[in-house]
């Protein structure tokens, strides 16, 4: 099978792996799919360059830890789900939920905001098995300091919390919640609810799903530059989502409007999501203890230390990361 350049090094070079198909390329790098003949199974095999970028270089190196932080939380990802669907069930829709509550709950008590979920970023099996991938954009230890400032350009801006869309830069893992609260919009009506071309376009929509925001809630979160977008938007009314959206349950449709509250602070979190109705009818809320779970360290603080000679210093740290559990690129030597 003929391989793209950007994977010819890593077949060339070892018999570990078998090249099986290109899956995607992204802004950072491309993904194929691949058959270990060590383990015996499929994976998805990343090639990035991080070598031109020291941001790029901090979000692998902190991609990798997390994912080797979350190695034990619980395919084709949810987007195609969606788009193959002729009729998507509420118990299909309430199964996938549950499953993306349980491990981003998971997630959020290990201290990391995932900060780039989308449908593209959920995987099913064939069983409707969910699993949460690409962490490159996720944040540790993000409890530990509410001053910290952190960038507002992070999750496809279709899935972007109302903060996020306002600049405002104090924010926490409440930004999730909002983006679960869109992939379920999208589950339900097979579309993404606030598919939008620019940025007035994406306030315009949400305003008139939600209502215009509070004068109280647009001087706390949003930033000088976005209140003057934000005053252009025309005012809409709140409607309840109950009454909104008549066809489909009231409980459902209650869920999705707590996850979709402007207020970061009312927003609706895992634990209290997986205790409601529409999940407790057919699931158990399950107890996630949070001492089983150690927040991930911040290693941010030390990324910020080799700007200058990052190359050499983040390759440093990759090998650190994956020589632990490293297997042998070519099992038969």
């Amino acid at each position: 099978m003929n391989r793209p350049g950007d994977f010819s090094e890593i077949f060339d070079k070892n018999n570990r792996f078998e090249y099986c198909g290109h899956i995607g390329k992204g802004t950072y790098g491309s993904v194929c799919l691949a058959f270990d003949r060590f383990k015996k199974n499929y994976i998805a095999i990343k090639r990035v360059n991080f070598y031109n970028s020291h941001v790029l270089a901090k979000r692998i190196l902190r991609e990798i830890r997390i994912l080797k932080h979350l190695r034990n939380i619980q395919n084709v990802n949810l987007l195609i789900f969606i788009q193959k669907k002729d009729q998507i069930y509420i118990n299909e829709t309430r199964y996938i939920l549950f499953q993306i509550l349980q491990g981003l709950a998971f997630i959020h008590k290990a201290g990391i905001i995932h900060r780039d979920l989308k449908p593209n970023n959920i995987f099913l099996d064939c069983n409707l098995n969910v699993k949460i991938g690409d962490f490159g954009m996720a944040r540790s230890n993000f409890y530990s300091d509410r001053r910290d400032i952190k960038s507002t350009y992070v999750t496809a801006r279709w899935y972007r919390a109302p903060e996020l869309l306002f600049k405002y830069p104090h924010y926490s893992y409440k930004i999730d919640m909002w983006s679960v609260g869109c992939i379920l919009g999208e589950i339900l009506f097979q579309k993404p609810i606030f598919a939008s071309n620019t940025y007035y376009d994406q306030l315009k929509i949400i305003f008139e799903w939600n209502g215009t925001p509070s004068n109280d809630y647009i001087r706390n979160y949003a930033s000088t530059s976005m209140k003057n977008l934000i005053y252009r938007v025309p005012l809409y009314s709140k409607i309840p989502f109950e009454a909104k959206f008549a066809t489909i349950p009231s409980q459902l449709a209650d869920l999705l409007e707590k996850f979709l509250e402007y207020d970061p602070e009312t927003r609706i979190d895992t634990a209290d999501a997986l205790k409601h109705d529409f999940i407790t009818e057919c699931f158990l809320s399950p107890e996630i203890n949070i001492n089983l779970y150690c927040p991930v360290p911040d290693h941010d603080k030390t990324f910020n230390e080799f700007r200058e000679n990052f190359r050499d210093e983040a390759s440093e740290l990759l090998c650190e990361e994956l020589i632990e559990k490293s297997l042998p690129l070519n099992p038969e030597e």
